[in-house]
């Protein structure tokens, strides 16, 4: 009978039963109405036509009756299948709310993780993920010149720069792949301009930019216009005009709508306001490869072009393009006719242009390209900790499943299938993960805030992470899965009844005891291997930090001040410190025709330097161009003569000029920093040999220079460099070392870890002045009582002169560790939770083993055995798993080494110190957890223990 029913083709052909069913009901009417006929006379065969005459259409009454049999085979299904989901939640809801112990444990491990991936999830797609805030901002490039070949020949580690002026115009009339293109300089210098204004003087950053970059990236002001033809860029015409942000717009002039046509004052020059820009516009700051500060920034004030001659030239690559693609046209085609064009203007001006090329970039992709590594990092390590949490409760649902094998059986017993079973438990585990989402969505709002806190200045539109949609839907999908990663396994593992055994109350060895113990170790060894990849992480950034925070900066930082000075641009209203060409009105004023009056600016400088230090309570002040851990600084080849001529360094003559044909050699990179006399003495360096600078001494290129010791021992091992000269950046002006000045920390920390260079720890020293400088201050006492003095002496030498950013070296020391210490701090704070939850995971694997081999413990108890080796016993499986999760962990960090090595400095990731570590923390926690389920065991009665089953 079974076989004719399986074989049978009917019951395999889709409706086949429903139209079977059909023909059966007809074919019984048919002949029913047959032998009516036949009673009334009618032969057989004109009976039968007379039935199906009367009947009708018998295929059209078919096709109607298999749809109404099959419709209503689907609704029945569809109640069925949510009747019994339904039945299935409410089942499961309830059996979690019998075991409260079970639900809290799996509902706090559970959220803990689906809350941590959602906080850095939101973080990641505010940063990463979002689209610029630019209509179709997958059209955004980056254009970039590029000469490796000069590069490789300078001994820098990057190739690209900005692109030149000439060169920007010829690719701007040339190109047929570009909507528009456009640039942006950060005016002066990050620090800013100077605003005039009300009582006293503001600083605020400013940006140099075209007319056309706001059409390239489709953003048009709030209020006004952006320049005109002959206000524009290259075309300047004398006239100064200026663009507000949104901020300044409403902190400076009050949100007032009538600020068009106001003149401003900008580093002495009048602006004429001709726009606002919106609320939330932001600028794509993207600089050279080698300095990369790739960031969305606000800046409070936008002006056409101020430069210099040379910026102009075509040898002059200084201004950053942005370029938007035509519609349909792909970023290859693009870089296509760029090189195209490059390389025609290579051979139209070989002197600017050889060896030169164009490289585009989309600029999404640029902006956060330095993030990723950060991104993925956080990511992770909180994966790891929802990957941990899983196999946790799948541990514990696989102990509270032994608990219920009598109930399943019971199922299988009044028929319910394997299949039947797994879904029930499925619906179990999808209603927990379910419930720890909601939970976990709860503490991501709350940890969101936190953790935005924590990340570094200068990321992103960190600042706008948040519970969106985005995330929303990726917590669903990580609720869902999560659900059905920590179901499945001990679903199928329960599942699998012994079904007499279960009826009577024995356990199969076989099936329950090897199987569920099994699997459960297994899930604790990996829970054991995450960890310790985690902790070995942590470890190991941890210790970066400490090594970053605890290294000797060569000075002592407490009670030194920064205050930025900045005597501003060259135009033809600050004549105190420039001097400028005015006979020709036509031509814009560039820097060639207003050189900077350096006897004024000294001048000044110095005032401000012996009026600081006269400040009671101030012991020095001195000046330099970068102060200590502010930003890279300076990073140039560094390059010694190919035939050294000593001077006389006692007397700090510079050394003669050497001849153009004199051969230089390129001796690595170096950091160079331009100071004043009395910097080394502020800051607290010893001189280690020769003497500091004087006030005589020549100052810029052909001048002297104090080299630190690093350099020292790398340049002329061995040898005395003092009267050995050196030259950087420029090629053909030498300045003679007259001293040698102990090592100091003046690179940014975070920096010491993106260029990893001996160059960093290379100092030269040289005398030069600029218009913007950094006032060193050492005081006597607490800093913040010297600012307002300090601002007020400065003001009294020039009253149109602000202080610009002002902050102690241990808030710069403090700001550029921010970087490391936020990657130790997460990664810290998962490997903790990681630690916690592997420690319930091998409590949860030693009880449920001691559970399920009560009968056994109390045989041997009733055969002599002690209870230290019945403690013994029960720690094994712990000792196994960890053994073995310790193993696999160590090789899987091995593996991982190279991806953590670019967030260490002067550390290998191979650390067998912290390795060792993290296994005998492991190895506690094993030791701890398991000793409390063992010790209860030890301690069962032999009688109880046997009358267990």
């Amino acid at each position: 009978m079974k076989l004719r029913r399986i074989f049978d083709i009917r019951r395999w052909r889709p409706g086949g039963r429903a139209r079977d069913e059909i023909d059966e009901e007809f074919q019984f009417h048919l002949e029913q109405r047959a032998l009516d006929g036949e009673t009334a006379g009618m032969t057989a065969d004109d009976a039968r036509r007379d039935a199906e005459r009367r009947f009708g259409d018998l295929r059209y009454y078919r096709e109607q009756g298999e749809k109404i049999v099959k419709g209503r085979a689907r609704s029945q299904a569809r109640v069925s299948l949510v009747s019994g989901v339904a039945q299935d939640i409410r089942f499961a809801i309830r059996g979690l709310r019998r075991s409260p112990g079970f639900t809290v444990m799996a509902l706090l491990t559970l959220s803990l993780g689906i809350g941590g991936n959602a906080a850095i999830f939101s973080v990641l797609n505010s940063v990463i993920l979002r689209p610029l805030p630019y209509p179709n901002p997958d059209r955004l490039v980056q254009m970039d010149e590029s000469n490796a070949e000069r590069a490789a020949a300078a001994g820098r580690p990057y190739s690209t720069t900005p692109v030149s002026a000439q060169n920007y115009e010829d690719y701007r009339a040339l190109n047929t792949v570009f909507e528009e293109m456009g640039w942006a300089v950060w005016a002066g210098n990050p620090s800013g301009v100077n605003l005039r204004g009300g009582d006293r003087p503001y600083r605020i950053t400013a940006v140099s930019t075209s007319a056309s970059l706001f059409a390239t990236l489709g953003v048009q002001p709030l209020l006004g216009r952006v320049w005109l033809p002959l206000e524009d860029g290259f075309a300047f015409s004398g006239a100064r005009v200026a663009i507000l942000s949104h901020g300044i717009w409403t902190s400076h002039f009050g949100a007032d709508p009538d600020v068009l046509g106001r003149t401003i004052t900008v580093d002495e020059w009048p602006h004429t306001v001709v726009g606002v820009m919106p609320h939330d516009f932001k600028l794509p700051s993207v600089e050279e490869e080698g300095k990369l500060r790739s960031t969305l920034r606000d800046a409070d004030l936008y002006v056409p072009l101020w430069y210099n001659a040379y910026g102009l030239s075509r040898r002059g690559r200084q201004f950053p393009v942005i370029a938007r693609l035509r519609e349909g046209v792909t970023i290859q085609q693009a870089q296509a006719e760029m090189n195209s064009l490059a390389a025609g203007l290579a051979e139209a001006y070989p002197e600017s242009n050889e060896g030169w090329s164009v490289r585009l970039t989309p600029l999404g992709e640029l902006l956060t390209r330095s993030l990723g590594p950060q991104m993925s990092l956080m990511m992770a390590a909180v994966a790891l900790v929802l990957l941990i949490g899983c196999a946790n409760v799948a541990n514990l649902l696989l102990a509270r499943g032994a608990v219920r094998r009598s109930e399943f059986a019971l199922r299988s017993a009044l028929g319910g299938g394997r299949s039947r079973i797994v879904r029930q438990l499925l619906t179990e585990s999808l209603v927990l993960a379910t419930a720890a989402g909601g939970i976990g969505l709860a503490l991501a709002h709350v940890g969101n805030r936190a953790l935005i806190s924590l990340v570094p200045a200068g990321v992103p539109r960190a600042g706008e992470a948040n519970i969106d949609f985005v995330v929303l839907a990726f917590v669903t999908v990580v609720t869902l899965g999560t659900g059905v990663v920590f179901g499945l396994v001990p679903a199928f593992q329960i599942s699998r009844v012994d079904l007499a055994s279960a009826i009577k109350g024995a356990r199969s060895k076989r099936a329950e005891g090897r199987g569920g113990i099994g699997v459960s170790r297994l899930l604790v060894a990996g829970e054991v291997a995450m960890a310790l990849v985690l902790l070995v992480g942590a470890g190991l950034l941890t210790q970066n930090f400490v090594r970053l925070s605890g290294a000797d900066l060569g000075y002592e930082p407490e009670n030194l001040i920064k205050v930025s000075l900045d005597v501003g641009r060259p135009n033809a209203y600050n004549n105190r410190y420039f001097t400028c060409d005015l006979d020709d009105t036509s031509r814009p004023l560039l820097w060639n025709r207003c050189p900077p009056d350096r006897e004024a600016m000294a001048l000044f400088f110095g005032q401000v330097v012996e009026r600081v230090t006269r400040i009671p309570g101030i012991q020095s002040a001195a000046l330099t161009d970068i102060a200590p851990l502010r930003d890279l600084g300076g990073y140039y080849p560094l390059r010694i003569p190919g035939t050294v001529t000593a001077t006389s360094p006692s007397e700090g003559e510079a050394g003669a000029q050497v001849a153009q044909e004199e051969a230089e050699v390129l001796v690595g990179n170096t950091s160079g920093r331009v100071v004043q006399p009395g910097y080394f003495q502020t800051m607290g360096m010893r001189m280690v040999a020769g003497r500091d600078f004087r006030a005589d001494d020549p100052s810029g290129w052909s001048g002297v220079a104090v080299i630190n010791e690093t350099l020292a021992h790398r340049v002329w091992p061995g040898q005395d460099p003092l009267g050995r000269r050196v030259t950087f950046y420029g090629g053909g002006q030498w300045m003679t070392v007259i001293g040698v000045v102990e090592n100091a920390q003046h690179t940014n920390l975070s920096d010491r870890l993106k260029y990893q260079d001996e160059g960093l720890e290379s100092q030269v020293y040289h005398l030069n002045l600029s218009g913007t400088m950094d006032l060193i201050v050492r005081t006597s006492s607490e800093p913040g009582a010297f600012l307002e003095p300090i601002r007020e002496a400065v003001l009294e030498l020039d009253p149109g002169l602000p202080t610009g950013a002002v902050a102690t070296i241990p808030q710069l020391a403090e700001a550029s560790r921010a970087l490391p210490r936020f990657h130790a701090l997460v990664v810290g704070v998962f490997a903790a939770f990681a630690l916690l939850l592997t420690a319930v995971g091998l409590y949860g694997l030693v009880a449920y083993t001691v559970g399920r081999r009560t009968s056994e413990i109390g045989l041997r108890m009733a055969l002599g055995a002690t209870q230290g080796k019945i403690r013994r016993m029960a720690m094994e499986s712990a000792a196994r798993s960890v053994a073995l999760g310790v193993a696999l962990g160590a090789v899987a960090s091995l593996s991982l080494a190279n991806v953590l090595r670019s967030f260490l400095f002067e550390m290998e990731p191979m650390d067998p110190v912290i390795y060792l570590a993290v296994a005998g923390l492991l190895a506690g926690v094993g030791v701890a957890a398991s000793y409390v389920p063992a010790v209860r065991a030890s301690r069962l009665s032999p009688t109880e223990a046997l009358r267990h089953e």
